[in-house]
């Protein structure tokens, strides 16, 4: 069965806010994760704060990296770059605000709280959010700022959610080891929040972080040094570490993993056994090589997607909403007795709605309903085709990874499922999703089983197959987003999408998005109008084409080739 209940959820979905917390004097990966978050068009970036990187070695040592350590001012130097790369990510309307200077608390422990324009930014942001939604603080330095917000105001502890880079975390023996740089910067602040009873904290670790690594020589030549964001990240990594072949991307490692979660192993542990004992997250393993294909495609090529990664194999399932539980058995019926089609799955029950499936040939229909949380264009309808299913051409992480770099919206459910959330592809009376079954061999095989019966065995009517599904667009921007959802194949003359040697999608205008109708290929046009008559089925009829009578078809436009 396919999961149309998961079409309950709304189809336009808000932009997550986040605020970035950065110690982004301390080396050189903090500008590339600024640069991804700030570009990333599925997230809105409400905050980029300053942390300090206050550690001993600036009171001991003569250098710290390429700074000279006497009267080096930790969070100033990076409030300056911070500044600096929004200015040439011409973002300045992004909040900006300077960090604590020092850690809460005193060496020996505490936790006095560290206020700071940053801190009173996260307030302000986390404060001012409706009900339910939250700001995702992401900390890839010293968590002073988030701690001090935090203990300001302890309200906002169910307005946000923190992701924090530090720390070393064995995820086979669940040991941990806090003698870690960002850690060290703020132990106070750090155990704060593991401490924090009903905090959503996630960790990233440096074992977790690592693998993402990025060579100098190929870094320099992808970057142009004309382009004043990308002459800042290659010139941060000659300044500051010149001599350094590779680099481990600590910063841009958590960044990616939180943009990407597909592409990253999420866990649920138990912080270490002198702080308190409850669920906190922590990824524990990263996708290191499509991260950082992530990181260039975002940055360096946002527009852009290989030619021959086609995203879409088939489709799988065409969802019929009902407006009335008594509906539903109608219309089954209408399915299996007068069109003829094969069970797929038996009508039950899950909630308050009712679903069931018939094989249509190289397809599933699947009545289900009814959904009062939709929106649809018009709820002047008995029955309308809402949904398109399709089975995806790549591996799930994949799919997702096409449709971010295509900047198409979408949410994950679970692994088997992602869902369109693209306000200019679905919407009005149409929603697509993607499905790859973890049964998907035992679900092709009950497929193939009911195709040869119907090819075998199934002389009334004589439907084949579904030969075309007509597609309602609204505008240019509707029927653009189609074309870049369906890439590399392209629409002809016709507005016609070949999905298959059976299927095929046609696109015309319409006053909203929907699915407008369907037409099956039958084995003999005499024969089906025979039986159209016998079963007392209305219907219209021109050369070659039937046209099942809407007050049979409970106002689903069927036509019969």
């Amino acid at each position: 069965m396919i999961l149309c209940i998961i079409l309950t959820t709304s189809v336009i979905a808000q932009k997550q806010q986040v605020w970035l917390d950065a110690d982004t004097g301390n080396e050189m990966d903090d500008l590339y994760a600024i640069v991804r978050l700030v570009k990333d068009t599925t997230v809105e970036m409400v905050g980029l704060s300053s942390a300090h990187f206050n550690n001993p070695d600036l009171l001991v040592f003569e250098k710290w990296n390429a700074y000279d350590t006497e009267g080096l001012n930790s969070v100033a130097e990076s409030q300056r770059l911070n500044e600096e790369i929004l200015q040439a990510l011409e973002r300045q309307d992004i909040a900006h605000p300077p960090g604590a200077d020092r850690q809460i608390g005193r060496a020996w422990g505490q936790q006095d709280p560290r206020d700071s324009p940053a801190a009173r930014g996260i307030i302000a942001v986390a404060t001012s959010l409706r009900e339910g939604e939250r700001l995702d603080v992401i900390a890839i330095g010293a968590v002073t700022n988030l701690a001090t917000a935090l203990i300001l105001d302890p309200g906002i502890i169910t307005k946000i959610r923190c992701y924090v880079l530090g720390a070393q975390y064995n995820p086979v023996t669940g040991i941990w080891n806090k003698n870690e740089f960002n850690v060290r910067n703020d132990l106070n602040a750090f155990d704060y929040l593991l401490n924090l009873e009903g905090l959503d904290l996630t960790v990233m670790s440096l074992e977790t972080a690592f693998p993402l690594q990025f060579k100098r020589e190929e870094t320099y030549e992808l970057l142009n040094e004309k382009q004043a964001v990308e002459a800042l990240l290659e010139n941060r990594w000659r300044e500051q570490n010149p001599q350094d072949a590779s680099r481990v991307m600590w910063d841009l490692a958590l960044v990616e993993a939180y943009l990407n979660p597909d592409l990253a192993k999420l866990e649920t542990v138990v912080p270490p056994p002198e702080n308190l004992q409850r669920p906190v997250k922590a990824f524990t393993k990263i996708d290191a090589v499509a991260l950082a294909k992530d990181f260039w495609r975002q940055v360096k090529f946002p527009d852009k997607f290989p030619a021959d990664e086609t995203l879409i194999s088939n489709l799988h399932t065409l969802s019929i909403h009902i407006q009335e539980p008594a509906l539903h058995d109608s219309v089954f019926r209408f399915l299996t007795e007068k069109l003829q089609l094969p069970v797929y799955y038996q009508p039950m029950v899950l909630g308050e709605r009712l679903y069931g499936g018939v094989f249509a040939g190289n397809l599933v229909l699947e009545p289900c309903g009814p959904y009062s949380n939709i929106a649809y264009a018009s709820r002047d309808f008995k029955a309308i085709f809402f949904g398109l299913t399709f089975e995806p051409k790549v591996p799930m992480p994949e799919a997702a990874r096409i449709l971010r770099e295509r900047q198409i919206d979408y949410e994950t459910g679970g692994d088997e499922f992602i869902f369109i959330k693209d306000p200019v592809l679905c919407g009005d009376n149409t929603y697509i999703s993607l499905m790859d079954k973890h049964d998907k061999m035992g679900d092709h095989v009950r497929l193939d089983s009911l195709r040869q019966f119907m090819e075998k065995g199934n002389p009334g009517l004589g439907i084949e197959y579904v030969k075309e599904i007509r597609i309602g667009i609204p505008n240019m921007e509707n029927l653009t987003k189609w074309k870049t959802f369906i890439a590399p194949i392209s629409l002809n003359e016709n507005l016609t999408w070949r999905i298959d040697d059976k299927l095929h999608f046609n696109f015309t205008l319409a006053p909203y998005k929907e699915i407008s109708s369907i037409t099956f290929k039958i084995k003999s046009f005499r024969e089906a109008e025979n039986f159209l008559n016998a079963n007392k089925v209305l219907f219209t009829s021109e050369p070659g084409l039937i046209r099942i009578d809407s007050t049979q078809s409970f106002g689903l436009l069927i036509f019969l080739e």
